[in-house]
């Protein structure tokens, strides 16, 4: 069984000089957290921790100037936040109201993949945006 504790702290930094650099380090993490997320939605969903840190992390030290254990961290944040939300969606997939009703009344949803089928079904050949 796992068990997971969470703790919600407040820093107390002694002067101005160091509440500054704390907030441009999280800035950064930040950052990082959203291009690695960019890189995730924009390749396929890739979420091998080791293929996006072959091909991120000098970017993200470099770029971010993160220093090597954050780089690392904002990897494996960005992948497990993704692996969290294909988990979610596994549980309890999203569903989309037909506006039918069955035999006792009760509303009939599609979950999103059959809707996907359906759409693909009465129309296989969607017309382009151009």
């Amino acid at each position: 069984m796992l068990l997971s504790l969470t703790i919600k702290a407040k820093l107390k930094l002694d002067n101005a000089a160091d509440a500054a650099k704390f907030q441009v380090t999280s800035e950064q993490y930040r950052s990082a957290c959203n291009h690695v997320s960019e890189y995730i939605f924009n390749n396929d969903f890739e979420l091998s921790v080791i293929k996006i840190h072959k091909k991120l992390y000098r970017d993200l030290r470099q770029h971010f100037g993160l220093k090597s254990q954050l780089a690392s961290s904002v990897i494996k944040t960005t992948v497990a936040r993704y692996k969290t939300v294909q988990t979610q969606l596994r549980r309890k997939p999203m569903a989309y109201a037909t506006g039918k009703k069955d035999k006792k009344g009760k509303e009939i949803y599609l979950k999103s993949l059959q809707r996907s089928a359906l759409a693909l079904e009465t129309n296989p050949f969607p017309a382009s945006a151009s």
